[in-house]
């Protein structure tokens, strides 16, 4: 593969990196204003996770991406809310 190819292929997957940082901003903050409106105080909805994955999860198959990594991914992201709800109590 020459230079330039090699260079614009590395450019798009930093761009798609800087759109997947921002997405992670969005969904972050609004997991926070989420456990804002939370009528009875838990942090975690078992059940909904559940629900995402198994959304995500699909989807995932579909664009023929291994869906074990999906999973790792977004129970990281769930974890990660748990955190951040935490520290703003």
């Amino acid at each position: 593969m020459d230079n330039k190819k090699l260079a614009k292929i590395r450019e798009n997957i930093d761009d798609i990196d800087q759109e997947i940082i921002g997405l992670l901003a969005k969904r972050n903050k609004l997991a926070k204003d989420l456990a804002k409106v939370k009528v009875n105080g838990q942090i975690r909805d078992y059940k909904r996770e559940q629900e995402v994955l198994n959304k995500v999860k699909y989807k995932a198959s579909v664009h023929n991406l291994d869906t074990r990594l999906v999973n790792v991914i977004y129970n990281l992201l769930f974890n990660n809310s748990v955190i951040e709800i935490k520290k703003q109590k």
